[in-house]
This record gives C-alpha cells, sequence and structure tokens, in this order.
C-alpha cells in the first residue's frame, strides 16, 4: 500500500511538471483523470508505471515530454475514441414485432442452449427485454414492442426500447490495441469476455430507451454504484436531458437465472471512461475525432461507402 501511495505521488508529479505546447494541450487534465478514476487500484497502478516509465527512460527533459505525449495519444486513441464512437449504435435485432402473442417462456426456450444463451446480434434484444421485464432499466418505461407482442399487458406508460451494449458493440471486432489500453486502464482482463461475438453476452447489455441509449452511448450518461447494496446504481450525467432519470437509484433484477445481470466491471469500467472524458477538458476533441473516426469506419478502402 504504502508503495502504491509514493508510486501515485512520484506519477503526479512527473505529470505537473509537463509543459503544455499550447492552450489546447490537455495532457495534464487527461492523466488527473486517468488516475483519478481508473475503476481499480491495479488500473490506476498500471497508470502510474507508464508515466513513471516515460521520465525513467527518456534521454533528456524534452525526450521525456514527448514520451507523455504519446502516452497521452495512446489512451485517446485507444481508450477514450472508441469507447465514444458508434457506442450508441446497436445492430438491429428483429426491430418489427411479430404481433403474435407468446409468452416469457416461449421466447427463453428459443434462445436456451444447453445451460446457455445463445445471444447474436439478432437475439440480443429478446433476451435482454426477457431479463429486464420488457421494461428500461433505468425509467421503467414499457417496451411498445413486447406490448404488441402480448409479452405483457398494455398500459401508458410505454416507449420505444433498443439493446444497448455498456462496452460498445464496434469494440468486438477491434484490434488487440484497443484490448491492450482497456485492460491497463481498467486493470481487468476483460477482452476474453468481450472480444468477437462475446461482445453480445447479456452481462453487457442494458435495456434502454432510445434517449437513454444515446445519452449513455455518448458519455454524458452513466451509472455509479451504490455502496453495500449489490447490482444497485445511481443514475448520473454530465448534462441536463429531457426526460433522463439523473439521480434516480436503480435496483437491477432478473426474471430467470439463466438471464445474468449486467457485470458491474463493465458498468464500472463505461463510468470511469465517462468520468476521465469529462473531468479531462476533451470532449469537444473526442467529439471531433470520435467523428472522423466513425466516417473511416464506413468507408471502404477505395473511399466508397459501405
Amino acid at each position: 500500500m504504502a508503495d502504491s501511495i509514493i508510486s501515485l505521488a512520484s506519477a503526479r508529479a512527473v505529470v505537473s511538471n509537463y509543459i503544455p505546447k499550447n492552450e489546447q494541450d490537455c495532457t495534464i487534465p487527461l492523466f488527473q483523470a486517468l488516475l483519478d478514476h481508473a475503476p481499480t487500484e491495479q488500473g490506476q497502478r498500471n497508470i502510474c508505471r507508464q508515466i513513471l516509465e516515460c521520465e525513467e527512460g527518456a534521454h533528456d527533459k524534452r525526450h521525456a515530454t514527448q514520451r507523455l505525449q504519446g502516452l497521452a495519444e495512446w489512451y485517446k486513441f485507444g481508450l477514450l475514441v472508441p469507447m465514444k464512437t458508434r457506442s450508441c449504435r446497436t445492430p438491429k435485432a428483429s426491430d418489427c414485432p411479430s404481433r403474435t402473442e407468446s409468452t416469457d417462456q416461449e421466447v427463453l426456450d428459443n434462445l436456451v442452449v444447453g445451460e446457455d444463451i445463445a445471444v447474436n446480434q439478432r437475439d440480443v434484444k429478446k433476451a435482454a427485454l426477457c431479463r429486464d421485464n420488457h421494461r428500461s432499466l433505468l425509467s421503467g418505461l414499457v417496451d411498445e414492442g413486447s406490448i404488441l407482442e402480448g409479452l405483457v399487458p398494455d398500459t401508458d406508460d410505454t416507449t420505444f426500447t433498443e439493446a444497448a451494449h455498456i462496452i460498445p458493440f464496434s469494440l468486438g471486432n477491434q484490434n488487440a490495441l484497443v484490448w491492450t489500453v482497456l485492460e491497463s486502464f481498467s486493470g481487468w482482463e476483460v477482452a476474453s469476455l468481450l472480444s468477437g461475438h462475446q461482445i453480445n453476452r447479456l452481462e453487457n447489455i442494458l435495456t434502454l430507451t432510445m434517449l437513454e441509449h444515446w445519452a449513455f452511448g455518448r458519455l454524458t450518461g452513466w451509472l455509479e454504484p451504490v455502496a453495500g447494496e449489490d447490482d444497485t446504481y445511481r443514475v448520473c450525467s454530465s448534462r441536463k436531458h429531457h426526460d433522463f432519470p439523473e439521480g434516480k437509484v436503480v435496483h437491477f433484477t432478473t426474471t430467470n437465472s439463466k438471464l445474468p445481470l449486467p457485470d458491474p466491471r463493465f458498468i464500472a469500467i463505461h463510468a470511469a471512461c465517462a468520468k476521465v472524458l469529462h473531468a479531462s477538458g476533451e470532449m469537444r476533441n473526442l467529439y471531433r475525432m470520435a467523428k472522423e473516426y466513425e466516417e473511416a469506419l464506413v468507408l471502404a478502402p477505395d473511399g466508397s461507402s459501405e
């Protein structure tokens, strides 16, 4: 513990001695935010070690500055941009309800293979809706499509919901660099849990309204755990959104033991990234970079759109 405190103090000292190259250089607040909001002690230790190595391995002060700038870029483009980019775009399941009456058990039977839930792009929303009792986990509004399918009784408090990925869907097919940065920051080995099709696992899915999904995906909304209460969170936001339940305390439950709840680790990573983004002052820069990154993702090698 004492060594960790010393390392943290030393890392903060290195950061504070950094000289910004211009007024737009957010290297200092970025590192401060990363150190303050890393979701685990291991993640914080990783960042401390990387900062200290920038100075220890440098030939002179100028070289140390360049190494710190490179590390800051590593976290920007390997963590914040991918987490913000396309994060509110969920692969479409079946958007059109069948309008034929069924039951949760019938839907569940079609999703269960052995003891596992077969969650792919087509099934992810159905499985999440079953688990979440056909309503938004934040506002509690009932899914309109579930009413039309006869899965729940009609009510006035309805909305259209979406299956929102906590760690963005697009990260499932990212290269190893993004997962390396994410694991460095979080202190958890998450690549084996979320890479490829695993990104659609139910532990990484929330049923949200479209507005809630938008705020959550843009990292302006996140969830903070309530101390001492399992699967209980306070809804937080950096901006005022109409009909976004900021400050509300929500408790997650599952309707079936085979349908796992959202993983607290994924929720913590998402929240930490949201707080780093806002505390670092990088929101505007990241918005521009994320937009450019999104445009690059949808362009074919010859420059044409997909």
